[in-house]
């Protein structure tokens, strides 16, 4: 349903008119059934208002006879998704579309309503299909066969069908000769297979005798691994033999060691205090040689002499502090040289100890290696001996020789 409100347009001060499918406007002349029809298509149309806007009695126009007022017509269409309000006048002239507003629309269909309502070219004239003028003839029955033929093959879209019709014909006779060069191609692809008859054969030999190659690129790379175990094995065994011979060599009792090496470095702090209090001391050997000045008057007497008690107590408790360390230097000081060597070979004793585990676990290692080498060797033997081949030279066994270092 379409809902049409109409204000002060022509002789329609303000009415409602509800369209549903066929609606018909019946009543007698001059009661504005014409005017609601030109209502609708003026609002589509973006017409002039000049002369549909109703003046009021209090309009400028009328009063004064001025040129302009305020005056403006409205026309509000409403349907399911679509919504048109159109105001014109003087001082007016704007659309408000889907809640959307135009102010300053040109003359004409507005560019938002083009899609639906734009002009429909029949014949020599343009006309708006949607509504028609009062008195207008039968839609199209005033036309030539000509104008009439347009527009339907305008309205059934017989144009872009006679256009596709067209385009498939031409992709048809595409398709056709593009078949014909394929089928041709088919042709020369058969006669060039042809040619390569029997040579299935040859390419299984040439991939068993590649599979064979790869057999005896993989045998000779297990033989160089085996080559670099047994150098391998050889190095460690002298090694091994290096380290044995220098076990043999016994290792001295570290207990006396250790009780020395405490006893040596308490000495060494013994001898770092003494060699401190002796520095202060020295600092305070010129005190015995001052002269005690004359004697001046009890005050001053009796602050020298308080001085001079300071320090005699002082040289006193350094005295027997000196008495009490001079007393460490008869004590006989060890060799610190053999006690370093002996702790240097006790140390390097306890490294060659752990290296020796070490090469044990790794000699172990290294033959359970050996015997999976052996056994790897063995079964390449095998295998060589029974390919037939050398493989060096892939020439057969038995039946040449390989200079020294060759395989």
């Amino acid at each position: 349903m379409v809902e049409v409100e109409i204000h002060n347009f022509q002789s329609i001060a303000h009415s409602v008119v509800h369209i549903e499918g066929f609606t018909a406007l019946v009543g007698r002349s001059n009661i504005g059934k014409s005017a609601v029809v030109r209502a609708v298509k003026a609002a589509l149309t973006g017409a002039p208002a000049d002369a549909f806007v109703r003046h009021g009695p209090y309009c400028l126009r009328i009063v004064k006879g001025t040129k302009s007022c305020k005056c403006s017509c409205k026309v509000h269409i409403r349907a399911e998704g679509f919504d048109l309000l159109w105001e014109k006048g003087d001082d007016t002239n704007r659309y408000v579309f889907n809640g959307k507003e135009y102010t300053a629309v040109s003359k004409g269909t507005p560019d938002f309503l083009k899609d639906g309502f734009a002009l429909a070219k029949i014949g020599d004239t343009k006309e708006l299909l949607q509504i028609a003028d009062q008195f207008s003839p039968i839609f199209l029955l005033n036309q030539s066969g000509s104008a009439v033929a347009d527009v339907l093959s305008d309205v059934a879209r017989l144009d872009q069908i006679n256009v596709a019709t067209r385009l498939a014909e031409k992709d048809r006779k595409e398709a056709a000769a593009q078949r014909k060069v394929r089928e041709k191609d088919v042709m020369d692809l058969k006669i060039r297979l042809s040619s390569f008859d029997g040579l299935d054969d040859v390419a299984h030999r040439v991939a068993e005798v590649e599979a064979t190659e790869q057999r005896i690129l993989s045998q000779r790379a297990k033989i160089d691994r085996l080559v670099e175990l047994h150098t391998l094995t050889f190095g460690t065994a002298r090694e091994v033999k290096a380290l044995n011979e220098a076990l043999k060599t016994p290792v001295p009792d570290s207990g006396p060691l250790q009780k020395r090496n405490g006893s040596f470095e308490q000495l060494g702090k013994f001898h770092s205090v003494l060699t401190e209090k002796q520095a202060a001391i020295d600092t305070l050997a010129p005190i015995e040689t001052v002269k005690v000045p004359a004697l001046v008057p009890f005050g001053q007497k009796h602050e020298a002499f308080a001085t001079l008690d300071g320090w005699v107590a002082k040289l006193r408790t350094f005295k027997d502090f000196l008495t009490k360390w001079r007393s460490i230097d008869g004590l006989p000081l060890p060799l610190v040289e053999p006690l370093i060597e002996a702790l240097g070979r006790a140390t390097r004793l306890a490294s060659f100890a752990t290296k020796y585990e070490n090469l044990v676990k790794a000699q172990a290692a290294l033959e359970a290696s050996y015997k999976e080498a052996e056994a790897e060797e063995r079964a390449v033997r095998a295998e060589q001996a029974k390919l037939g081949v050398c493989p060096t030279c892939t020439q057969p066994l038995g039946t040449h020789t390989h200079a020294a270092g060759g395989g």
